[in-house]
């Protein structure tokens, strides 16, 4: 888990990710490595939401339009990216 953790802080929520759900599969009741994998889900999404507005201010609208797609596809509940 502080492996997690430590890849989460960094800002690699991927990896993150799949350090919780290593964990996961060791003990399929830890609910801080169920609750960790929702959150690096959620933080990976808004990271990607977050490329696709600064491409869109640099008027690199494919490519905002490709970060805005990821996004969903990662959490398809990110308000953000659907406004989009």
């Amino acid at each position: 888990l502080s492996r997690a953790k430590s890849f989460y802080d960094s800002g690699n929520f991927l990896q993150s990710k799949t350090e919780y759900q290593k964990a996961l599969s060791i003990n399929p009741n830890l609910n801080i490595a169920k609750e960790g994998i929702q959150k690096s889900v959620i933080s990976q999404s808004e990271k990607e939401y977050n490329l696709g507005v600064i491409a869109k201010k640099n008027g690199n609208i494919f490519e905002s339009l490709q970060y805005f797609l990821a996004a969903l596809r990662t959490y398809s509940q990110n308000s953000n990216a659907k406004s989009e």
